[in-house]
């Protein structure tokens, strides 16, 4: 018999602002909170931070580029949870920019994390997610440099209203493989891989959104964000925000609720900075 206690996922998250997101759900959520990493003597490194704090989240072992692990979190929220309340992708990579590592292999692995990572774990969680379910897409401030570096052409299909998941994935997949030719600036490409790794983020989540308001579950809504330049092993010890401070608007869309004092929709399918809504064009 399954659990009727409610559960939130935070990928990435032994340590930054996955760490912070973890614990804010830990003060703030009625349920079980999930904290997952690659490497589970890293997990249990966190969690015993946790537990030293009088905090209690649950471990999980988690590779979001690996379809057993992915699968295995799965099972293990239906058996103990019933299915998932709160999902936030937040595990991704970024290459130092004075990486020695080729760009075409840059592109490959941080679309292959940042990006394909985010769909792998979405395509397994997303049909146990319960009615009234959050999920939270970490984008980047980068992404919308990215996009203004692009070409017209590349703009014009990333603005496109109607662009489907399939012409998003393809348009992904074209990018690594103009990096590997080693044609990505001149076929119109930024030639930031992060970026566009989190451009492609934002844009799924506005494509997840529009399958969620056809969706038999009540009130779903997925939202991406920008948590801001953060003082993390990737951000750098020179980034202007704390780990604290980056969680801050990812944990209010993982808890958005009709709390917020408005008769209006909450907002779906958007892109955020410090908890406001921004438009790209």
């Amino acid at each position: 018999m399954t659990s009727t206690c409610r559960a939130a996922v935070v990928t990435g998250s032994n340590v930054g602002i996955g760490f912070e997101i973890v614990k804010n759900l830990c003060r703030q959520f009625d349920g079980d909170v999930y904290l997952t990493s690659i490497e589970k003597e890293d997990g249990e490194a966190a969690i015993k931070i946790f537990q030293d704090s009088g905090f209690s989240p649950k471990l999980h072992q988690l590779d979001v580029n690996d379809t057993g692990s992915v699968n295995a979190l799965k099972h293990s929220l239906v058996s103990n949870n019933g299915g998932l309340d709160i999902l936030v992708n937040n595990a991704a990579i970024m290459y130092k920019k004075d990486s020695k590592v080729p760009f075409s292999e840059q592109a490959a692995k941080t679309l292959q994390t940042n990006f394909w990572g985010v769909v792998n774990v979405c395509d397994a969680l997303f049909p146990i997610l319960h009615p009234h379910a959050r999920v939270v897409n970490i984008s980047s401030q980068l992404a919308k440099k990215s996009f203004e570096e692009c070409s017209e052409t590349w703009r014009s299909l990333f603005q496109d209203s109607n662009l489907s998941k399939e012409k998003l994935f393809q348009m992904m997949k074209q990018f690594v493989c103009d990096a590997e030719k080693g044609k990505a600036e001149v076929e119109g490409w930024s030639t930031h891989s992060y970026g566009i790794s989190k451009l492609g983020v934002m844009l799924l989540t506005q494509i997840q959104q529009k399958d969620f308001d056809n969706d038999p579950r009540k009130d779903i809504i997925v939202n991406s964000c920008n948590p801001g330049w953060t003082r993390t092993q990737m951000g750098g010890p020179n980034a202007t925000k704390s780990p604290e401070e980056g969680a801050d608007t990812p944990t209010f869309l993982a808890l958005l609720s009709s709390a917020l004092d408005t008769q209006d929709p909450l907002p779906r399918g958007k892109f955020w900075e410090e908890r406001t809504v921004q438009e790209w064009w």
